[in-house]
């Protein structure tokens, strides 16, 4: 016979009180515990990026030297893939120095700001293309050459003294050979650009340089 667990009294099985206290005979169920789950936090904004490959290294001011003291300019550009070698005509750089002047002008700078503005686009004429893709380069500059890094066996990069027509002293000069399957591409600077040292990332191991960056 069951027991009342408040008085001890004795209780029928059917009894819903106990008859000596008056306590509730019947077990009061728990209430059941809900698991709130907090739910996830909203994925952070993520920008939009480019489809295709990206350009992620812009190298200025290399050229090669030409007869009677011409030269082409050039500008190297690399995305993970490629290598992109593109000349510079006198056409393209004259639209780039109209568009920092515009931009500058359209952004209220004076004559000052405008001039810092094209000098900043002739000095390093390749940046502009950092974060473009492969094909939207292609579609500006339709000569450029493309090279695949894999195909590039060996990157050297000199420095050299070398005593210049009508100076009384040698001046510093950056020479640039990219040797690839049939042939080498050679360039030359008097003012590096110290993106160039990316190229280590580009091609370990095959790139060689005595330069101190």
């Amino acid at each position: 016979m069951p027991y009342c667990s408040n008085c001890g009294a004795k209780v029928l099985e059917t009894d819903k009180f106990c008859n000596n206290c008056g306590a509730s005979l019947r077990p009061v169920e728990a209430p059941t515990s809900v698991n709130h789950t907090p739910p996830p936090p909203p994925p952070s904004y993520q920008p939009p990026r480019p489809a295709g490959e990206t350009i992620v290294t812009t190298v200025s001011n290399f050229q090669k030297p030409k007869s009677f003291g011409r030269w082409d300019a050039y500008i190297l550009l690399a995305t993970n893939q490629n290598l992109i070698i593109a000349q510079l005509t006198k056409d393209m750089v004259n639209q780039s120095i109209k568009k920092a002047q515009e931009a500058a002008k359209a952004e209220g700078k004076g004559f000052f700001g405008q001039w810092a503005a094209q000098l900043g686009t002739s000095f390093d004429y390749a940046a502009q293309y950092h974060g473009w893709t492969k094909d939207q380069l292609l579609a500006e500059i339709p000569n450029a050459l493309v090279i695949p890094h894999s195909s590039v066996t060996q990157v050297e990069l000199r420095s050299e003294n070398r005593n210049s027509y009508g100076k009384d002293y040698p001046e510093s000069i950056y020479k640039l050979k990219i040797h690839v399957a049939g042939g080498v591409h050679e360039f030359e600077s008097h003012t590096l650009d110290t993106k160039i040292k990316a190229f280590h990332d580009h091609y370990p191991g095959r790139f060689k340089t005595n330069v101190y960056f």
